[in-house]
C-alpha cells in the first residue's frame, strides 16, 4: 500500500469518526441505539408513544394489559411491541394474541389507527435480540376468545 492509498483511509477513518460524533450530538444516543437493537425501519423512524403504560378498555369486551412499547410509526399507525426472553428467536400464537389485545385496545383508547401487526422482541441468549413482525388477530377472534376465557372462568 503506498502513501496515498494509507491516507486516503486515513482520512476516511476521521471523517467516518467525526460524522458519528456529531451525528450523536444533532440526533442523540437513541437513533445509535436503534440501529444497534436492530428496531425495525417502520418504527424506528416513527415516534414512541408508551413505554410499559398500562391500558385497558369495556368496550367491546373488558380487555387490560400492559405493552412493552408502543410506536406510532411513519405512516401514523400505532404498532404495539412486547418483549420475550426466550431460548429460541421464535414468535408463538400466545404473543400473537397478546399483541391483538393490545391492539384491540388501542384501537377503543387511542384516535391514531392501529397497524394489521406488531413485533416480538425476543432476546436469546448472548442477549441477542430479534424483532418478529407479526400479523394480528381481528378483533372479532379477540372477543371471540374473551368471551371463551371468561366462559371457562364461570363454569
Amino acid at each position: 500500500m503506498g502513501p496515498e492509498l494509507f491516507l486516503v483511509f486515513l482520512a476516511m477513518a476521521v471523517m467516518t469518526t467525526v460524522i458519528d460524533l456529531v451525528s450523536r450530538r444533532v440526533f442523540g444516543k437513541s437513533v445509535h441505539w436503534a440501529v444497534r437493537e436492530g428496531l425495525p425501519r417502520d418504527v424506528m423512524l416513527g415516534q414512541l408513544v408508551m413505554s410499559e403504560t398500562p391500558i385497558r378498555t369495556r368496550q367491546p369486551v373488558a380487555l387490560h394489559g400492559t405493552p412493552d412499547q408502543v410506536f406510532l410509526n411513519r405512516k401514523g399507525c400505532l404498532v404495539p411491541i412486547d418483549t420475550k426472553l426466550r431460548g429460541k428467536a421464535r414468535a408463538t400464537h400466545a404473543d400473537r394474541m397478546q399483541l391483538s389485545v393490545y391492539a384491540t385496545i388501542l384501537r377503543h383508547t387511542r384516535a391514531e389507527p392501529v397497524a394489521d401487526y406488531g413485533y416480538v422482541r425476543t432476546v436469546t441468549p448472548g442477549h441477542r435480540v430479534r424483532y418478529i413482525k407479526v400479523w394480528l388477530l381481528s378483533e372479532r377472534r379477540v372477543i371471540a376468545q374473551q368471551h371463551t376465557v371468561q366462559s371457562k372462568e364461570y363454569a
